[in-house]
């Protein structure tokens, strides 16, 4: 019976170790390619939670978490978790105005065929869905006259990145989501206001059947 009893106490001993939370380390995510490690330490940086599976990897990233953000950030596409979308105030828009509707962000130019052969796509489901959601578009045009010319083609906003408060926008978001490395590249955002797919290229059916989720979410 004793030993029964010790047995149990070395288990009960070791069982917080055994059930500790696993989560891929952001340091060795990058660095060994390894997955899932037993939790050390986190750190939220620009919305987002990092986790750490040793003091030592925790900080390395405190040391620069920009650019260790930007790296993991470049390696991920498709479904995920990128943070919220960062707060901004434009002009012609409120970050308020997003509220309780899904959005849909798209990086494009008037230059780019593949970009300018999809739109016809978000004009109609912004047609479609004119109370839930609401798309936006950040052009990377440089003649400013092309792009308000391209406008009147359009059910929704768009803004020229090289606008000074744009570009204080996404050098926040950027961060959290990663670079653009070629156009047309989409995000799409819940009703939270949480990032949650990331598609460079053409929007394909993942991409539509997950907004197609979100919408249908009250």
């Amino acid at each position: 019976m004793r030993i029964w009893f010790l047995m149990f106490l070395l288990f009960w001993a070791a069982f917080p170790a055994m059930a500790q939370d696993k989560q891929g380390c952001a340091i060795c995510a990058l660095t060994e390619g390894s997955g899932p490690k037993p939790v050390a330490g986190s750190l939220v940086h620009e919305g987002k939670t990092y986790y750490f599976c040793s003091p030592g990897c925790q900080e390395k990233f405190a040391a620069d978490p920009v650019d260790w953000a930007a790296r993991l950030a470049s390696q991920n596409e498709g479904p995920g978790r990128y943070g919220k979308l960062p707060d901004f105030t434009f002009p012609e828009l409120q970050r308020s105005d997003l509220d309780n509707r899904v959005v849909v962000v798209n990086f494009w130019a008037t230059c780019c065929g593949p970009c300018l052969a999809e739109i016809p796509q978000f004009t109609e489901l912004q047609r479609q869905n004119p109370n839930d959601l609401r798309v936006l578009g950040f052009s990377y045009d440089k003649d400013i006259e092309q792009h308000a010319a391209f406008l009147s083609k359009l059910n929704y906003p768009s803004f020229l990145v090289s606008t000074p408060k744009v570009k204080s926008f996404l050098r926040q978001l950027l961060q959290q989501v990663g670079p653009v490395k070629a156009i047309p590249l989409t995000l799409l955002v819940n009703r939270q206001g949480e990032i949650i797919y990331r598609q460079t290229g053409g929007i394909g059916p993942d991409f539509r059947a997950a907004l197609q989720t979100e919408l249908s979410r009250r």
